[in-house]
């Protein structure tokens, strides 16, 4: 698998801090179980993945590339 940027200069990965507050409780209740099966199903690929990254790595997520195998 192969994860890239639609930007030529950055990748960035993580919520969207602007959208979830606005979210009430019960919304990021709902959105959690969504956002950890997402993540956990790249994580837990069983296939090799590769990274890289050409330019910036942001966010609370970006550690996504130094878990490529």
């Amino acid at each position: 698998m192969v994860l890239s940027s639609s930007h030529e200069r950055a990748f960035c990965v993580g919520a969207d801090l602007k959208e979830r507050n606005s979210f009430s409780d019960a919304d990021l209740m709902r959105q959690r179980p969504v956002a950890r099966g997402a993540y956990t199903g790249v994580l837990e690929l069983p296939v090799p993945t590769v990274a890289a990254v050409h330019g910036f790595a942001l966010g609370a997520d970006s550690s996504w590339p130094s878990r490529a195998t």
